[in-house]
């Protein structure tokens, strides 16, 4: 059975624009990659002023989640398990994020996404990876 082509959305959900997100992100299909960029407002500041490490988790599984619709269709996958987020250097409020997620692995169950997170200067702040379980085809 042929896999069911999937429309590209056009929009943002409110979700997304909650979380600094302001457009669709670039889909690579070659190389299995999505890339998005958010700026992370006051809103999600944790205790020290910087950006808190549960924001980063929300647009990270967001943005697997959107990799794996662009790759895969609707609800064609659920997560099942999320490495916390490893920070690497404090992200800043109001400055601009890019959210690089890639399939690394993928059989006939499981999908792997590896998630980084980078400054506006290209250096790395973030990371982690999470594993998706592949929903079988309702008919």
């Amino acid at each position: 059975m042929g896999r069911k082509s999937v429309e590209v959305p056009t929009g943002i959900t409110p979700f997304a624009k909650l979380l600094g997100i302001e457009g669709i992100g670039d889909l690579n299909t070659a190389a299995k990659t999505y890339v998005v960029e958010a700026i992370p407002a006051n809103a999600v500041a944790n205790f020290f002023g910087t950006v808190h490490g549960g924001y980063l988790q929300g647009v990270l599984d967001g943005s697997a989640g959107m990799l794996i619709f662009l790759l895969n269709g609707t609800n064609s996958a659920i997560t099942i398990e999320a490495e916390p987020v490893q920070m690497c250097r404090a992200p800043r409020l109001n400055q601009p994020l890019i959210f690089t997620l890639r399939v690394t692995e993928e059989d006939e169950t499981d999908i792997t996404v590896i998630g980084q997170v980078h400054n506006a200067a290209g250096t790395l702040v973030a990371h982690n990876s999470s594993k998706w379980k592949k929903r079988a085809r309702r008919r």
